[in-house]
């Protein structure tokens, strides 16, 4: 892939689950009163790395559906219905209702089930890495970082726990080599926690064989 000229990058410190995400927990989970409470950000991301580990585990091969479909796609919905098609989700734990950005599930998935088919390959994984010839959204610069800096990604997804300070201290680390992977002449406002999920989907991509190999 033909190297991008160094682009202005600014990492945001801060990162807002935006308003239709919340986590609900049950009763006696939080504080005293029968009523479900309300949860707060941590709860969210605290639920979201949960989903991740649980389903993964026990809907790999719907989990991975999902991961192969295309963000915001009729497809990706359809996958989304299958991970969650029962009234109770044994995934949900302490939490009786949420609403989630499918992105954050998504990355949160893919974490999950690179580690597992990592694991399984040992010794024997060898990276497959697809660079995009264009970046023209987030998952491309991922697959592009991905492929040239795969130690640093690999640090990050290692290192840190999603949504947790050690995520942003890493990622700010890492900002120095995002340059030939952003498109030229943009100022760009970088959330830390949508580096991690997009990496963290390119991360699962390497372990997958390529078209028409088992």
């Amino acid at each position: 892939m033909r190297s991008l000229p160094l682009a202005i990058v600014s990492i945001m410190a801060v990162f807002m689950v935006p308003d239709v995400a919340h986590a609900q927990l049950s009763p006696g989970a939080s504080g005293t009163s029968s009523a479900p409470v309300r949860g707060n950000e941590n709860d969210y991301w605290y639920l979201i790395r949960q989903m991740g580990d649980c389903l993964a585990d026990s809907k790999a091969d719907q989990s991975a559906a999902m991961l192969a479909a295309t963000p915001g796609s009729e497809a990706e919905t359809q996958a989304v219905g299958k991970l969650f098609n029962r009234s109770y989700n044994n995934c949900m734990k302490t939490f009786v209702s949420a609403s989630f950005v499918r992105a954050h599930l998504r990355g949160s998935l893919a974490e999950s089930l690179y580690r597992t088919r990592r694991q399984k390959m040992a010794d024997a994984f060898v990276p497959r890495f697809a660079e995009p010839d264009v970046v023209n959204s987030l998952h491309d610069f991922a697959a592009c970082y991905v492929a040239l800096e795969f130690d640093s990604a690999s640090s990050l997804l290692e290192g840190s726990r999603l949504a947790t300070d050690a995520e942003r201290n890493l990622v700010r680390d890492m900002a120095s080599g995002f340059g030939p992977c952003l498109p030229e002449g943009t100022e760009i406002e970088i959330k830390p926690i949508d580096i991690r999920l997009a990496i963290a989907e390119a991360m699962y991509r390497t372990t997958l064989p390529a078209e028409g190999q088992s």
